[in-house]
């Protein structure tokens, strides 16, 4: 049975890669050359530094200021965030039901705490038990760091949590730290192997359905299916 969920945050939470795009897009722009959608795919879900080093590569800048580019975008998703930001169908209400039943959460994201915070809040922070960001850990997703950071903060193994990922960055993370990952990636074809399809379990990839605030239902869908 699993003890504990570590979910990630942007695009499994909140309705946040839009506004991430928004910000990639004109964050390549300003350097001199907008980044076509096959190299923004690249980074959904990946650490920031390689964002911004995408983007100047693309544009043909070979030494490039990470912490400019930081200042720079934490502004613009900061606006971004207080004035379009949205959960995903279904997670409020899932949320609350796994907290009332004292199910142990944290959420573990690439996201930087400057950015993220409030995300977390406009989520609800109470709701976790800790949360984890990028800047916070050694490496970013696709590593294993902060799942392993998460469960070592939660004071359950890893072994023993389920996570909630969209991205392919942030699902060979979570399997490569040896949790059991749920994958809601937009595009199936991005399920990344050993990953389970949410798809596949409930037929969508939201949570406004009766049976997502039960951790119980989760352990039985997958079991089965494995």
């Amino acid at each position: 049975m699993f003890n504990a969920i570590v979910w990630d945050m942007d695009g499994t939470l909140v309705d946040s890669e839009p506004l991430w795009a928004k910000t990639t897009y004109a964050m390549s722009e300003a350097m001199g050359k907008r980044i076509p959608p096959e190299l923004q795919a690249r980074t959904v879900g990946a650490a920031f530094p390689f964002t911004v080093r995408l983007c100047a590569e693309h544009a043909g800048i070979k030494e490039v200021n990470i912490d400019y580019w930081r200042w720079w975008s934490h502004a613009r998703m900061q606006q971004l965030f207080a004035e379009e930001l949205t959960l995903r169908p279904g997670v409020e209400r899932m949320l609350s039901r796994l907290h009332g039943a004292g199910v142990p959460m944290a959420i573990a994201t690439n996201t930087e705490r400057a950015v993220a915070d409030p995300a977390i809040e406009r989520i609800g922070q109470a709701l976790f038990n800790h949360t984890v960001c990028g800047d916070e850990v050694p490496r970013g997703k696709p590593a294993p760091d902060i799942y392993l950071h998460a469960a070592k903060a939660l004071g359950i193994s890893i072994e023993r949590c389920l996570v909630f990922e969209d991205s392919p960055a942030g699902m060979q993370a979570a399997l490569s730290a040896g949790a059991t990952v749920v994958g809601l990636p937009e595009h199936e074809e991005d399920l990344v192997a050993g990953a389970h399809s949410m798809r596949s379990i409930c037929g969508d990839i939201h949570f406004d359905f009766s049976e997502a605030g039960e951790l119980e239902y989760w352990h039985n869908a997958l079991r089965l299916g494995s």
